[in-house]
C-alpha cells in the first residue's frame, strides 16, 4: 500500500467511526456556530472529516462551501 492510500484510508471506514466514538463532546459546536453568525451567513469548513462540526453548522441554516 503507498503512503497516498494509507493515508486517504483513515477517512474511510473504523477508523472514522473511531473517532467519531472518541471524539463525542460536542460543547465546542456552538463555538462554531456563533463564529458562523459574525459572518454574512457564508462559512468555509476546510477538512470537514467526518462532518462533526460542519453538519450542525449546516443545520443551524448557514451555507458551507468548500
Amino acid at each position: 500500500m503507498t503512503l497516498n492510500e494509507t493515508l486517504n484510508n483513515q477517512y474511510e471506514g473504523f477508523q472514522a467511526e473511531f473517532y467519531d466514538i472518541m471524539h463525542t463532546d460536542s460543547s465546542d459546536i456552538n463555538f462554531y456556530i456563533e463564529m458562523v453568525k459574525k459572518t454574512d451567513g457564508n462559512c468555509l469548513e476546510i477538512g470537514s472529516g467526518t462532518g462533526r462540526i460542519l453538519i450542525p453548522v449546516a443545520r443551524a441554516g448557514y451555507k458551507i462551501g468548500s
